[in-house]
């Protein structure tokens, strides 16, 4: 077993030092230094992958927090049921919103035993590694550290939510025993019916809406608690711990087909299969062309014809794509409306609140740095020209010459920073509009740095998108997204935006921190774009 878990530790490892290694090599000024033969350096390869080992355990550690803090704690936030509720109240809903997400959504959508990864490929199929022992080891490594790592935030989150540490630790036994019945399940019905259940999409979908509605429109509806008094009770956990316990038994030892089944699992079928597909696919789904997208009036085919060359292919590649780009426009202006509204509210319900606040829109902005983000349409408008346009074209040599890919990045910049422009020119819209019907001045300095901020990060996000997309280009052929420093540095701004709506106060320093921040951030992309861009912009 111990001689098993090692090399499946090196195996993993080794693939991520190598990628991480490939994607190094192609970062400006920082790939030059790094020479072809470091591959071959075992010395820097074994402290790379101890670096990679411990900074893999640490995000999974701190992976956890995260995850109760947004699964969690950001309903009780947006809602203010802190405020509302009392501690044990909290703890019945804590507990009612992990038991769907985690004890029936989590086991029902995953599968450890047949998830189909390199090092499983490498390990059982060419290495020819004992099925069974391999099972158990991946198991123990997975599971082992994914538990271990909850036990601490449970526990403080328990005691956060006015719960008890045992009542945390007893929903800790509840995820883990219903994670060994959900693995033990996936294994009976494949040894019995020869499928494997979370392949299945329409099945998958329907359990992760199914969980989603059952933990989440109870508490905004305010429904009385049901489900958590009775999995929080001692009954319900012991048996709970006993099922897991005979699933745990039939998943590492019991169960005796893995040697013959286990490798019909991992077969190109499966890896290829059309469950497969639609599971990479899923996030250019919502960018597939379809026939009537290509059908464009002769009008607007002549309002073209003036255009020559680039200009006039983005230009129909754009008319091509307004249900994709243009429609969630729409629904943008809708939300702002929606936004006015509750601002016209304000002013009815509490008519100081409202002129203080008009008074002082820059106390706004840190929530506004997140909408801007949520509102931009640049990540959708770049995985719509490489999944409809650049998955192709860059095959050929002329599209790759560092003349068109500066023109066109140069045109597809001008145009989505037009769409999330119009966003923005509607928020500041209703910013004025707020401002008039509380009689405040619309000449204020507050609300012009209020204006410029928003305008100003409707660019910056189209900045930052387009740079990902041309410096990284991160999708692959197969539609994944291989590229650690494109997934970084995306999530990195996710969290800064997100961080953004912990400030309580904004005002003129968080305005100014702001504009400098942006104006930085869009004059270094562009400089990098234009230098490295022309390199790395590449099919893959």
């Amino acid at each position: 077993m111990i001689k098993t878990f090692k090399i499946i530790f090196h195996l993993k490892t080794v693939m991520q030092v190598n990628v991480f290694l490939y994607y190094l090599k192609r970062l400006w000024v920082i790939g030059k230094l790094v020479p072809d033969q470091v591959y071959g350096l075992d010395l820097a390869k074994k402290v790379l992958t101890v670096l990679i080992a411990v900074l893999m355990q640490i995000v999974g550690f701190v992976g956890k927090g995260l995850y109760l803090a947004v699964m969690v704690g950001l309903p009780f936030l947006f809602m203010g049921k802190n405020q509302i509720m009392a501690p044990g109240e909290r703890f019945l809903w804590m507990a009612h919103i992990l038991f769907f997400m985690n004890c029936i959504l989590g086991p029902l959508q995953d599968s450890q035993v047949f998830s189909v990864t390199r090092q499983k490929i490498t390990c059982i199929k060419y290495m020819q590694m004992d099925a069974a022992r391999y099972v158990q080891a991946t198991l123990l490594s997975k599971y082992v550290p994914f538990f271990v790592y909850y036990l601490p935030f449970l526990m403080i989150a328990a005691r956060m939510a006015g719960g008890s540490v045992l009542q945390g630790a007893g929903l800790w036994l509840l995820f883990l025993s219903f994670r060994m019945m959900g693995e033990a399940l996936q294994v009976y019905l494949y040894d019995k019916k020869g499928f494997v259940l979370s392949r299945n999409m329409g099945f998958a979908w329907g359990v992760i809406l199914f969980s989603l509605a059952a933990a989440y429109i109870p508490l905004f509806l305010q429904l009385p608690q049901t489900v958590a008094p009775l999995i929080i009770h001692p009954v319900f956990v012991l048996l709970a711990v006993l099922a897991g316990a005979v699933a745990f038994y039939y998943i590492m030892w019991g169960y005796k087909g893995y040697g013959n089944k286990l490798k019909r699992s991992i077969e190109l079928k499966y890896l290829f299969s059309d469950a497969m597909k639609q599971a990479k696919q899923s996030s250019f789904a919502e960018v597939e062309m379809k026939e009537k997208d290509l059908k464009i009036s002769q009008e607007k085919v002549a309002k073209y014809q003036n255009r020559k060359g680039y200009a006039y292919m983005n230009a129909i590649f754009f008319a091509r794509h307004r249900r994709q780009l243009v429609r969630p426009i729409y629904y943008r202006l809708a939300i702002t409306a929606a936004i006015l509204a509750g601002g016209i509210f304000l002013f009815v319900s509490d008519k100081n609140t409202a002129v203080k606040l008009s008074e002082n829109l820059c106390v706004l902005l840190p929530y506004f740095v997140f909408i801007m983000y949520a509102m931009s349409v640049g990540d959708k408008s770049c995985r719509a020209m490489f999944y409809n346009c650049d998955i192709s074209l860059l095959r050929y040599g002329y599209y790759r010459k560092p003349g068109t890919i500066l023109q066109n990045f140069k045109i597809r910049l001008i145009r989505i920073s037009l769409y999330n422009l119009v966003v923005g020119i509607a928020l500041c819209a209703v910013a004025v509009i707020f401002c008039i019907l509380c009689q405040t001045t619309i000449f204020s300095i507050d609300l012009l740095a209020f204006s410029v901020s928003v305008m100003l990060l409707a660019v910056f996000f189209t900045v930052h998108h387009l740079f990902l997309y041309y410096v990284f280009q991160p999708y692959s052929t197969g539609l994944d997204i291989k590229n650690p420093f494109f997934t970084a540095i995306n999530s990195a701004m996710y969290f800064i935006c997100f961080m953004c709506l912990k400030i309580e106060a904004g005002g003129t320093g968080f305005t100014m921190a702001v504009l400098a921040f942006t104006i930085c951030y869009i004059a270094v992309a562009l400089v990098l774009v234009y230098r490295l861009a022309p390199r790395h912009f590449r099919i893959k």
